[in-house]
């Protein structure tokens, strides 16, 4: 089975902060800086990504994810839609 990226974690403190969509990196924004209060973060605790952000079948450690917005969050995991969090479901294939 071919493991696909889903999203771009931040998990190493000291590292530069990547937008967990897109994958860019916040330039002088480190992960475990004052610069993490400039997003929203979420931790995803589900184990089922990696921590290279793609789909696995069982990860111990959580996910640190950054988005520039609570919106853009709302949007990737497709909350308020029918079903809501969608992108935690699994996958139909």
């Amino acid at each position: 089975m071919k493991y696909t990226q889903r999203y771009y974690p931040s998990n190493l403190q000291g590292s530069k902060i990547r937008n967990a969509v897109t994958g860019n990196v916040y330039e002088n924004c480190l992960v475990g800086s004052m610069a993490e209060k400039n997003f929203f973060k979420v931790i995803d605790s589900t184990g089922n990504y990696s921590a290279e952000g793609s789909k696995t079948r069982v990860n111990r450690n959580p996910n640190k994810l950054f988005f520039e917005s609570y919106a853009e969050f709302e949007t990737f995991y497709k909350i308020g839609q029918k079903g809501g969090y969608q992108f935690l479901e699994h996958e139909q294939e």
